[in-house]
């Protein structure tokens, strides 16, 4: 009996300590998620800032009488036609034959009031490949990072990217995945047009690198859309916050 007690104190002194290093454990832990959680916050409202801002140019257009001359130089594919506007102004594409749609003064007058708008939103997001205007036409306006790949212009064009919008008028779209690369967008339902869509297009290994830089939770962080797909995040993050 006298070598049980103080074996009984050890193990009790021991599941304390053992407790009150899993308390402290899980205070640092909550603490690193809500750090992330505050980053992804001004992320996710810097972005409806920029879709509010798109819309508000979308509602006064710039005005012009017709439109400019190389409009002409239009590329058709089999399944689509392309065309990269000059002075780093974005790309048009969009699904079938170019129509005489495709000229509408109405039309143009939006391509040319997003142009500022897009760049904006490429400036003040590092995570954002790209921004795409789109009608349900199949015509859309994109700017991108870098406009190499054609690939991407590809999964534009089959729709892709395109969220449900029967979830809600600002929707995540699934994962969209090419060679090496994985994206997704977060889309917005246009109020003040017709028809049409707003997507801003993430680069999710931008992201799971962001998230390297911003915190250190050692295991797996995952990012799903309302469908529970995983859209960001499945890299393991080991790195040190920087607090």
């Amino acid at each position: 009996m006298a070598v049980i007690i103080p074996i009984l104190l050890v193990l009790v002194l021991a599941y304390h300590l053992y407790q009150i290093k899993l308390e402290r454990q899980y205070k640092v832990r909550f603490g690193q998620y809500e750090y992330v959680s505050q980053q992804l916050k001004q992320e996710f409202y810097a972005a409806h800032v920029v879709l509010d801002s798109i819309a508000v140019n979308l509602a006064q257009p710039i005005s012009f009488q017709k439109p400019p001359e190389w409009l002409e130089d239009i590329e058709q594919h089999p399944e689509h036609y392309y065309h990269a506007l000059p002075n780093n102004g974005g790309e048009i594409v969009g699904r079938g034959q170019v129509s005489e749609a495709l000229f509408a003064t109405k039309r143009w007058q939006t391509v040319l009031s997003l142009n500022t708008a897009f760049d904006a939103a490429l400036a003040l997001q590092g995570g954002l490949y790209a921004v795409a205007y789109i009608e349900d036409d199949g015509f859309a306006y994109v700017k991108r990072r870098e406009a190499s790949s054609s690939h991407f212009i590809t999964r534009l064009v089959q729709g892709k990217f395109e969220p449900d919008f029967s979830l809600g008028n600002i929707v995540v779209g699934p994962p969209v995945k090419f060679f090496d690369r994985q994206m997704f967008a977060l889309g917005k339902k246009l109020s003040t047009v017709d028809n049409a869509h707003v997507l801003m297009i993430y680069d999710s290994d931008i992201i799971d690198r962001w998230l390297l830089n911003i915190g250190s939770l050692d295991g797996t962080m995952e990012f799903k859309n309302q469908s529970d797909e995983i859209i960001a995040g499945n890299a393991m993050i080991t790195t040190t916050m920087g607090l």
